[in-house]
């Protein structure tokens, strides 16, 4: 077991029975007491840069499980403006299978979706008396239902600082 001198400023190699026994760990070179837990700081930063990246990766993927549908539906706004049918199809398709994934494992958070995107649907059909329309629809919901929850999310948070701040 790799140990670290504080004096030396250098790891030693112990057998593991010396760190775990009962015995001090003196330092082979100059003689200094050894923490059982002494860890070269190098090492401890490598290791928490690398903790960190690590993080910062789970972050940006859970942060796009997030946005998901908003991308998703800005993009199906965009392909059904710039009148590219196929694109449009392709996005909604895709943002569906995604959302009956979740809703299948149940990790869906947009529950009330399961009757407000055949009613997006029907009404983009009848409105625009196309399936384009129809995917317009699913696509509209998609966007309302995120900015819907982003004010909540903004007034939640409004709200909880007005309440931590307000005089005692």
């Amino acid at each position: 077991m790799t140990r670290y001198c504080t004096n030396c400023r250098k790891d030693y190699e112990f057998d593991p029975k010396e760190v775990s026994g009962q015995k001090e760990i003196k330092c082979p070179v100059c003689g200094n007491k050894l923490s059982a837990y002494t860890r070269n700081p190098k090492k401890v930063y490598a290791e928490r840069q690398a903790d960190i990246a690590v993080s910062n990766g789970l972050a940006r993927v859970f942060h796009f499980f997030w946005i998901f549908y908003m991308v998703m539906g800005l993009i199906g706004l965009g392909f059904f403006l710039a009148g590219m049918s196929t694109a449009l199809h392709i996005v909604t398709v895709i943002s569906l299978v995604v959302y009956v994934i979740q809703l299948l494992t149940g990790t869906i958070i947009f529950a009330s979706g399961v009757y407000l995107l055949p009613l997006g649907a029907a009404a983009g059909f009848l409105f625009f008396k196309s399936i384009d329309g129809a995917c317009l629809g699913v696509h509209v919901v998609f966007l309302i239902r995120h900015i819907v929850r982003e004010i909540l999310w903004k007034l939640l948070y409004w709200f909880i600082g007005f309440l931590t701040k307000r005089p005692k």
